[in-house]
């Protein structure tokens, strides 16, 4: 389809693009296709996920690796706050915590729970 001239950044309702999608899905083929054809590697869905945090979420390291490889923003953030290394850890994906890491990801500030 993309040879065809499909739209890479074609989104659903909720903002989804097809790289996000492709993120979520685990899915590096359709990921590296997406990069080559020009996807915008930062897109955002409406709560202001990013491939990068779907790819952090799922655990996918593969994923992940080409998305930072082709400049994204690894302290980026959903509206609510949470980046990619947070959803990584929160969700136990040690070796994605671990690449985040090395690619400079930052540790938010100490959060306390209101009084």
């Amino acid at each position: 389809m993309l040879a065809r001239g499909a739209w890479v950044e074609a989104s659903l309702e909720e903002g989804e693009t097809p790289l996000i999608v492709a993120a979520y899905h685990t899915s590096p083929l359709i990921t590296r296709t997406l990069l080559q054809h020009k996807a915008r590697v930062n897109s955002r869905r409406h709560d202001g996920a990013t491939p990068l945090i779907m790819a952090a979420n799922r655990g996918n390291t593969e994923t992940l690796e080409l998305l930072l490889a082709s400049r994204a923003e690894v302290n980026a953030a959903m509206h609510d706050g949470v980046t990619p290394l947070q959803r990584a850890a929160d969700k136990g994906h040690v070796t994605v915590v671990s690449v985040l890491l090395h690619a400079r990801a930052q540790a938010p500030p100490h959060q306390t729970a209101p009084p």
